[in-house]
């Protein structure tokens, strides 16, 4: 288990082309550009697997899923925001665990990052310090800590 210090220190500027944000689960657009980028995601990783045109059964899949998985999960998005239309580079998600009970009461949430994908052709570097800085934004805003995000190494 890798364990950081949060934030890290950050590499985009003020100029970043990319810009993250969390994927919001009730909207359509947000979850059509999550099954996209997954879809998107096991064809880079194996082309002879997945038929070119299974995109539209995916995302009928995929929505399914999000709608009895969405509690379980909290997703980010990042955007290329430098041209006419913002588009969508990466995703990453983080998974809320159960915490072990203290003695004190206290028991801290924590969470795990879980598949993280970033299109191919972007600064990578760049993308994953974006994604990773709303990762912690996220995990922060429900309470938790992440404690495992080797994906974003």
């Amino acid at each position: 288990m890798t364990v950081r210090p949060f934030p890290r220190p950050p590499l985009a500027t003020a100029l970043s082309p990319y810009s993250a944000r969390a994927a919001d689960p009730a909207a359509a657009h947000d979850v059509a550009t999550l099954a996209l980028l997954r879809w998107w995601s096991v064809c880079v990783a194996d082309p002879g697997r997945v038929d070119p045109h299974s995109l539209p059964a995916f995302h009928r899949d995929f929505v399914a899923w999000w709608r009895s998985d969405a509690d379980n999960r909290l997703a980010v998005l990042v955007d290329e925001v430098g041209g006419p239309a913002a588009v969508p580079v990466a995703m990453g998600w983080i998974v809320p665990m159960a915490a072990l009970p203290r003695p004190d009461g206290h028991a801290p949430r924590s969470a795990r990052v879980d598949g993280v994908y970033v299109v191919p052709g972007v600064v990578v570097p760049v993308v994953l310090d974006e994604l990773h800085r709303a990762l912690v934004r996220l995990a922060q805003q429900h309470d938790l800590v992440i404690v495992d995000d080797r994906r974003l190494s």
